[in-house]
């Protein structure tokens, strides 16, 4: 089957990492893909793949979609449009006739925009969380900036709503966010969650540490990643247990400038290890020689740390959230305030019983919620066929 799978605006870390294992698993399948990428991307060596590369910026952004991505999906005989970028296409820019190979090399944009005749289907998974979870729902701080660049990814989300034949998030929690939010009838919206990589299955597979020890927060540096629950986290560890009151993070010192501020102000600074922004071969390291990982996400679409800590047979303690209840079940302790939080970390780092028994929960949880990328390549296709 030939697909256009748009990933041209895949930028980050985590996204990019979701947009190459797709689009990796779907041509293992035997699809034949047009693949936009951003032109940073790693060379993408998958035959028979045709790859066009997308600089940085907005004009390019709209040139592609309103423009170079229905023109050329089109003329290359597309069965669909998947697009991996949690925007896309206008409704209009999508209406092309299925015409032969040979009508359509002669025809102009101009041309193809006045058919109309038919829609190519356009299946839009969206990774954006705050593209679902309203504005008015996140009890967290965003910087000014932030805030108006996510009403102008919304606003332009909107606009392309009528055009997307099926919607596709991660999790269930968001499924029902992004239905209420915006309208859309829940059988447009499907579920298929990501998978971690085979870095994880790796680590995964080798013998377990025999001693873990310590408290470990992978974290990033974005605003819903729940850095204000740590500081009191720690706090209420060194009243109940001084020596469990350290904390390892993911975090570069000066990156979050108000988590600084609130451990300095509560004298927890020789408390907290910062370990940076790791290379994904050591967080998984740390991961492994870690007794506990908190995480306390207030807002996620999937929730990599998750399964990663969950396959590596780590505890996990996690904020209260529909979305960290989906990945981690009863394998994970969840708590809604900073003193809950530590309550549940501080159980498991100093019951060594305790710790094992939940180190099993969590390895059997991820045995029964894991994907392989060859197994989501199958429901895309699956669910573009049913298009």
């Amino acid at each position: 089957m030939k697909l256009a799978v748009h990933a041209g605006t895949l930028r980050g870390a985590g996204s990019q990492a979701v947009g190459r294992a797709t689009i990796t698993a779907l041509a293992g399948l035997g699809h034949e893909l047009l693949t936009w990428v951003p032109e940073s991307w790693p060379a993408l060596d998958l035959p028979p793949t045709r790859v066009r590369r997308l600089g940085p910026g907005m004009r390019r952004k709209l040139e592609l979609e309103a423009l170079a991505l229905p023109r050329e999906a089109a003329r290359f005989g597309a069965r669909a449009l998947l697009s991996l970028t949690d925007t896309s296409c206008p409704a209009a820019c999508l209406r092309l006739a299925h015409l032969g190979q040979a009508q359509l090399g002669k025809l102009g944009q101009a041309q193809l925009d006045k058919l109309g005749q038919a829609q190519l289907p356009h299946v839009l998974m969206v990774q954006q969380a705050y593209l679902a979870y309203p504005a008015s729902s996140l009890g967290f701080p965003r910087p000014r900036r932030f805030h108006a660049k996510m009403r102008l990814m919304a606003a332009y989300f909107e606009l392309g709503l009528a055009g997307v034949t099926q919607f596709v998030v991660q999790t269930s929690d968001m499924r029902a966010q992004l239905a209420a939010r915006w309208g859309i009838e829940p059988s447009r919206i499907t579920v298929i969650p990501s998978s971690v990589s085979p870095a994880v299955l790796r680590a995964r597979a080798e013998r377990p540490i025999t001693s873990p020890a310590g408290l470990l927060c992978v974290t990033s540096e974005a605003p819903h990643k729940g850095h204000r629950f740590l500081p009191g986290l720690l706090e209420r560890l060194r009243e109940l247990e001084p020596s469990a009151a350290r904390l390892a993070i993911t975090l570069q010192r000066g990156a979050v400038r108000s988590f600084d501020l609130a451990i300095a102000e509560r004298g927890l600074a020789d408390r907290v290890d910062y370990l940076g922004s790791l290379e994904h071969t050591a967080l998984l390291e740390c991961l492994r020689r870690a007794g506990v990982v908190v995480i306390p996400s207030e807002l996620e679409s999937f929730g990599i740390p998750y399964y990663e800590a969950l396959a590596l047979g780590v505890p996990v303690v996690a904020l209260d959230r529909g979305f960290a209840r989906e990945a981690c079940g009863g394998a994970g302790r969840y708590g809604r305030t900073a003193s809950e939080l530590a309550e549940h970390a501080l159980a498991l780092l100093t019951d060594p019983a305790l710790r094992a028994q939940q180190s099993e929960a969590s390895r059997a949880r991820f045995q029964a919620v894991h994907h392989s990328w060859e197994d989501i390549a199958q429901r895309y296709t699956d669910l573009i066929q049913a298009s």
